[in-house]
């Protein structure tokens, strides 16, 4: 007990010493008080959409994981990323460059509505049938992901140029290019999912027992799982919206989290996988841009989530090379 209150206390300072890193970090040299409030003015958002973007996939994927009962899957390794980008291209192609939904508010109603259906559907179609099934669940990703990428690049080859040109500032979104219009709407609905995924801790440490044990315990299963589904793809559509696709952040942080505190507690997952996401994302961003962008941080987290995957899979099934 007392170790896991010293690394609580260690992740939480380290958090807010990355912050103020971040916050500091272009203000080195910055003599003019204008130019100060104008680097506060651009960095704080950019603080507020990461911040936003790293605790809702973290979460979303440690919630996840317990409705799959599975340490491997995350909701980017079942389309949803790719899911978002095709309602996005599908907007634009049948409504044109100039329409109503291409308004921040409106575009991010409709797609994270889009999102809830399609993933109530995979839910009764796929996850509920196949949730033990790991290889499955990772073809139906992998198929579904390949589907919708070759469709949204056949809509995109015959597009008029305008409706291109509009699509791609669209889904260009990303850590370096970021959609700030939405922080002020995410950011309150980051922290009301936070709190729901939070006072719902018990019931998710029990979905994560199976579903028969979780029946047994007088959990109603299927009610908890589509609620708790529907939590999932707004907090995604919202990271997606702010900062792209994240595919492999969840995967490495919600581990490395389980790995440090060796808890089922939920709230202490809950709280200290958003804040290794906060420290993840911008200490990854400030060390970039010390040493002068050399590659971009979503290279270096897929590298990483990558390698750490294949370290999953044989560390769980016992394979050595």
């Amino acid at each position: 007990m007392a170790q896991n209150k010293k690394l609580q206390t260690g992740i939480i300072s380290l958090a807010i010493i990355v912050i103020i890193c971040y916050m500091l970090i272009k203000l080195i040299g910055v003599r003019s008080l204008f130019a100060l409030k104008m680097i506060v003015k651009v960095r704080f958002p950019k603080l507020l959409a990461l911040t936003v973007s790293g605790v809702l996939v973290t979460s979303a994927s440690l919630v996840f994981q317990s409705i799959v009962n599975n340490r491997i899957l995350t909701p980017s390794m079942l389309g949803f990323d790719a899911i978002y980008i095709a309602i996005q291209t599908i907007i634009i192609f049948l409504l044109g460059s100039v329409n109503f939904l291409l308004n921040p508010i409106y575009n991010f109603i409709l797609s994270t509505g889009l999102m809830i259906i399609v993933t109530l559907i995979m839910y009764r179609l796929v996850l509920q049938k196949s949730k033990n099934n790991v290889v499955i669940l990772l073809l139906i990703g992998l198929i579904l992901t390949t589907f919708l990428n070759n469709m949204v690049t056949f809509l995109q080859s015959i597009m008029s140029p305008d409706e291109y040109l509009n699509l791609s500032a669209g889904i260009s979104i990303s850590l370096t290019n970021m959609n700030l219009d939405l922080v002020l709407i995410a950011l309150p609905i980051m922290i009301t999912c936070i709190v729901l995924f939070y006072c719902d801790a018990k019931r998710l440490e029990i979905i994560s027992l199976g579903e028969d044990n979780a029946i047994n315990l007088g959990l109603s299963y299927n009610k908890e799982v589509i609620k708790h589904l529907i939590y999932i793809a707004i907090s995604m559509a919202i990271a997606t919206a702010l900062v792209g696709p994240l595919s492999f952040l969840g995967l490495i942080v919600v581990n490395l989290t389980r790995e440090i505190f060796k808890t089922n507690n939920y709230k202490i997952l809950i709280i200290f996988s958003g804040l290794l996401a906060i420290i993840f994302l911008l200490l990854g961003i400030t060390i970039l841009e010390i040493v002068g962008h050399i590659t971009t941080l979503p290279v270096i987290i897929n590298l990483i989530g990558g390698i750490y995957l294949f370290y999953i899979v044989i560390k769980e099934n016992k394979i050595w090379l």
